[in-house]
């Protein structure tokens, strides 16, 4: 069954946005299975209970939130701050009932909306929320991919991205003896996105 992106963009208007976050594509909670979403998902980007994402963002910027409950609050934050957000996949299908990017058959990429936030804003950073999303990026959205613009890729906010992190390198980012992976990944999202 096709799954079409419940969102898009946020936000949807212009407003000088200068920093571009990118993921993949929700969960099939929040398009085509709403039943099984609970009080702890947000109808938003990355919003699965399961996706840390915006938690990581709030700690690495000092912001102090919690989520759901404080969601109206980061969206706030992202438009005084010139943030937006949008996803790589419009369309897809999934070979698996999973929430995995590999499990995901892309049927459309998100290149207008993308194109369009890029080309109407004085984009200087894009940050990817996982390997994965860069290397999709680099190759199915060419003429973007190929701009003079920051490019940082963060380690995955997912539970199962923990498990990766001691073998991934972000550039000369490594886990330190007697750190988690969970502190690893907490002190380089931020550093990077307070540059």
């Amino acid at each position: 069954m096709i799954e079409k992106h419940p969102w898009l963009r946020f936000p949807k208007e212009h407003k000088l946005i200068t920093k571009l976050i990118l993921g993949s594509f929700p969960p099939n909670k929040f398009t085509i299975l709403t039943e099984n979403k609970t009080q702890c998902d947000m109808d938003f980007f990355y919003g699965s209970r399961d996706n840390f994402f915006w938690q990581l963002f709030s700690d690495a910027l000092n912001l102090n939130y919690k989520f759901p409950d404080n969601l109206n609050n980061l969206k706030d934050y992202l438009l005084q701050n010139n943030w937006a957000v949008s996803d790589i996949i419009l369309e897809c299908e999934r070979r698996k009932n999973t929430a995995a990017d590999q499990d995901l058959k892309v049927m459309s990429w998100n290149q207008y909306i993308i194109s369009d936030i890029i080309d109407n804003n004085p984009i200087n950073t894009i940050y990817f929320t996982s390997k994965w999303v860069k290397e999709k990026f680099d190759r199915h959205f060419k003429q973007i991919a190929l701009k003079d613009i920051n490019k940082y890729i963060l380690p995955s906010p997912s539970r199962n991205g923990l498990r990766s992190i001691g073998r991934a390198t972000y550039l000369d980012y490594h886990k330190e003896p007697n750190e988690t992976a969970t502190e690893f990944r907490l002190r380089y999202y931020r550093d990077i996105l307070n540059r």
